[in-house]
């Protein structure tokens, strides 16, 4: 009987198997491509990321802390926050929208002792010396947070707008949201390389082979990095232990 811990793909719903399969330098280009197809009719296209650390601090120092899964940004200047949420957690947007906070206030900070080293930490306009960068917070959910809306509505585009008008309030930030188990296209279904991002996170863990429709450089790649038959000896253990907490 096939079980999670000998299934010959990770389960990207994981922690372990999430960041083996975004979280990694050598594994850049799959976050990149995932991440290109997800922004597509609203960013350019993505060339080159650079990993962040994945741990903000507030100010003072000693404030709270946001940590994520993953955070990283691109060669043109945006941000990007990129979590994986498993069921449970029901202030998840609230957490979302405080981490999202973070690359916010860093830029401020960063244009504030630019502009006076004075460490006081009062916060005024005449700081900002250019529109701050983008902000996109990503969260992958293995849950549905809204059983009463639209079941084939899945993906969640969210910023700051009017109330009355839904006019677009400020565009720096944008938090979208993925729920993952509405998206139920089959194979023959898929007519984007996004759908086949989405088809394959969905039934990655269940597959003995790489389907006929996700049979490109890409997806073949992300196959090979996430057999469970490529792992070391500690990786193994920390995967099964994975499976066990999450």
């Amino acid at each position: 009987m096939k079980t999670a811990e000998n299934a010959k793909y990770l389960n990207p719903f994981t922690d372990f198997g999430f960041k083996r399969i975004f979280g990694e330098e050598s594994n850049k280009q799959l976050l990149i491509d995932f991440l290109s197809q997800l922004l597509e009719d609203q960013e350019d296209e993505i060339v080159e990321l650079e990993y962040l650390k994945s741990d903000h601090f507030g100010r003072p120092p000693s404030g709270p802390r946001a940590i994520l899964d993953f955070a990283c940004r691109s060669r043109e200047g945006n941000h990007f926050m990129v979590e994986m949420q498993k069921p449970g957690d029901n202030h998840f947007k609230d957490v979302m929208l405080f981490c999202a906070t973070f690359p916010i206030q860093e830029q401020f900070w960063n244009y504030r002792r630019a502009s006076d080293p004075d460490p006081d930490y009062s916060m005024s306009s005449r700081y900002w010396k250019s529109k701050p960068d983008a902000i996109y917070s990503v969260a992958i959910l293995d849950f549905v947070f809204n059983e009463e809306d639209d079941p084939d509505k899945f993906r969640y585009d969210v910023k700051l707008a009017d109330a009355e008008t839904n006019e677009v309030f400020s565009d720096i930030l944008t938090m979208i949201y993925l729920e993952m188990p509405k998206f139920n296209k089959t194979p023959e279904q898929l007519k984007s390389q996004f759908d086949k991002w989405l088809y394959a996170l969905n039934h990655m863990s269940s597959l003995n082979q790489v389907p006929e429709c996700l049979q490109d450089d890409t997806f073949l790649r992300l196959f090979k990095i996430a057999e469970t038959a490529g792992l070391s000896e500690a990786e193994s253990r920390a995967y099964r232990e994975s499976l066990k907490n999450d």
